[in-house]
């Protein structure tokens, strides 16, 4: 999310030039987005190094909409996120939610519509997807399985239309299409088949067109 990273770090800069001399600060951006939180050790606020970077930052935060609600709340532990963060959609419901680890992703992440429907959901591993990650519309129907290793697609891939039939199917190797991948219409269909090594096309049955990408 990097807007919401950036507004971050626009926090901690513009907080090292007020110089409170206390654990808590308040920021009202020209766009009305309003920004507090609470530092650990008060003492640092008072030190002209600690805001030399404006990522040397420790401490609770929250980032409201200008609506009031809270827009992302989270921790940094020397300029760097870490344990749960969460974010909201202006409605109040969640928008996403995770754990970081010095500053990477780590473990369970997971992101919502505003409607509440889950989008997707996945899991990190310093910072790369790693395992099953998963993907639904709006309504809730399947949109796109996968597994990744090391943060390439690694593994089955596996998208739906919106009406809930299937798309695609196959393996992917280090982000490329390997073997034999079928296609279908909206209708359910099989519309053929395609071979791939290393991402190229080999072999196309009749009825699909050529070029692709893993989803």
């Amino acid at each position: 999310m990097p807007k919401r990273l950036i507004l971050l770090l626009l926090l901690v800069g513009v907080f090292g030039c007020a110089k409170r001399n206390h654990g808590r600060w308040k920021f009202v951006s020209d766009s009305g987005i309003r920004y507090s939180g609470t530092y650990d050790d008060p003492r640092k606020l008072d030190s002209p190094d600690y805001h030399r970077a404006t990522d040397n930052g420790t401490g609770l935060f929250t980032i409201y909409y200008s609506n009031g609600r809270t827009l992302h709340r989270g921790r940094l532990e020397n300029g760097l996120r870490e344990g749960l963060h969460e974010w909201w959609h202006p409605n109040g419901r969640p928008d996403s939610k995770g754990s970081y680890s010095a500053g990477k992703e780590s473990g369970l992440w997971q992101w919502w519509y505003d409607n509440g429907q889950v989008k997707t959901q996945g899991r990190y591993v310093v910072g790369k997807e790693e395992g099953l990650w998963e993907s639904w519309y709006p309504d809730g129907t399947k949109r796109y399985e996968m597994t990744f290793m090391h943060g390439v697609v690694d593994g089955p891939v596996i998208s739906w239309f919106e009406t809930g039939s299937k798309e695609k199917e196959g393996v992917a190797v280090s982000n490329k299409e390997q073997g034999v991948w079928n296609y279908w219409d909206k209708t359910g269909r099989l519309l053929g088949s395609r071979v791939y090594r290393d991402g190229m096309i080999v072999h196309t049955t009749e009825g699909i067109t050529t070029g692709s990408s893993v989803p």
